[in-house]
């Protein structure tokens, strides 16, 4: 088993709340504050940035995607999923 950073274990230890104010953050600082957070039947996916039109579709489909919401906000923030 992978051993986690004290980044990452900070990261879990927060509530899906305080992770969505570090997404808004992140947001700001570094893409004018967009973001995006999708849900659908079976899993969620948030990236930061602004989709291109013409690629929606497969823009989305590249993101990963989890079965919770906190999982897609810690693994956003760690790996700065972006558009």
């Amino acid at each position: 088993m992978e051993k986690l950073s004290a980044f990452e274990y900070a990261l879990l230890k927060l509530n899906a709340e305080e992770l969505l104010d570090v997404i808004k953050d992140f947001a700001k600082e570094h893409h004018d504050g967009h973001f995006m957070i999708l849900s659908f039947t079976t899993e969620y996916k948030i990236a930061f940035g602004t989709p291109s039109y013409s690629d929606f579709y497969q823009d989305v489909m590249s993101l990963k995607g989890f079965k919770d919401i906190k999982s897609a906000m810690i693994h956003a923030i760690l790996y700065q999923s972006d558009f």
